[in-house]
């Protein structure tokens, strides 16, 4: 009944709106609330909201228009531009427009959910997984039919079934306490030197084709592009895996691929884990 300034309730009138159809006011406070500062899983939640919202739409042209007009005005937020751009992706891979999609993925560089396998759970109580290695992490190869020894029993690399095309590799959300690997494979025409920009939620570490680039013991939610890690991807594949060591709460990361500006590859390869 009080309308007040905070993101959280200007995103969810945004959302309210959006999902009465009426686009215009619906943009107005998401342009509003976008600009507005909060913690970063609160825009998450909202651009998720915005991508599954979009499946409801009797009207999806003004659907794209109103999420056209949102992507031209945050033009000057690189992180919010991002995010737009992949729920664009997810909204034509919903309506089976694959290539439309693929399109708003590459403008992003984010190394998608359908790209990764994953190997957990591992014991992370008191914080004991950042420093166990409980598989040899300097591999660069995976082999699905090896097993491991996990928290619950025998574990081995399974494919990501984080589907939703929002950047964030959201490992199991009722698992406090674990430890999780992450790994996927990148195909480079040439040597190249590259940026990796990473975070995790919480403790992480990334290994490019078996050398450890990063490590960070922060225990705060994952942003965009927090971590930025220079390297030199080889010709040919290269292999990187990520430990991310979660404690309370939220548990996952992103990882996105860029030249120094920030700016995606067009001519970087995912190795498709479906095939």
């Amino acid at each position: 009944a009080q309308r007040s300034t905070s993101a959280s309730y200007i995103l969810t009138l945004g959302h309210a709106y959006l999902a009465n159809e009426r686009y215009d006011e619906a943009l107005e406070e998401f342009i509003l609330g976008l600009n507005t500062p909060t913690r970063g899983s609160a825009h998450r939640d909202v651009f998720s909201r915005i991508a599954k919202t979009g499946k409801n739409m009797s009207n999806q042209e003004h659907y794209l228009e109103m999420l056209d007009k949102l992507v031209d005005a945050m033009s000057h937020n690189l992180k919010t531009h991002l995010h737009l751009n992949l729920v664009l992706a997810e909204f034509y891979r919903e309506n089976d427009m694959p290539e439309k999609a693929k399109t708003h993925i590459q403008n992003t560089g984010f190394i998608t959910q359908d790209s990764w396998w994953i190997l957990g759970t591992f014991d992370n109580a008191a914080g004991i997984g950042y420093e166990t290695a409980y598989i040899p992490e300097d591999l660069t190869q995976i082999d699905p039919a090896t097993t491991y020894n996990g928290i619950d029993g025998q574990v081995r690399w399974q494919k990501s079934v984080d589907r939703t095309l929002d950047a964030y590799i959201g490992l199991d959300k009722d698992v406090d306490w674990g430890v999780a690997y992450a790994f996927a494979t990148v195909i480079s025409p040439d040597a190249r030197q590259v940026q990796l920009r990473f975070d995790g939620d919480d403790q992480g570490k990334v290994w490019l084709n078996g050398k450890e680039v990063h490590a960070h013991t922060r225990t705060r939610q994952a942003e965009i592009d927090r971590e930025i890690i220079p390297v030199t991807l080889k010709p040919g594949e290269n292999s990187i895996l990520i430990k991310i060591c979660e404690e309370e709460g939220d548990w996952g990361f992103y990882m996105r691929i860029t030249d120094p500006d920030g700016k995606p590859f067009d001519d970087l390869k995912i190795i498709d884990i479906e095939k």
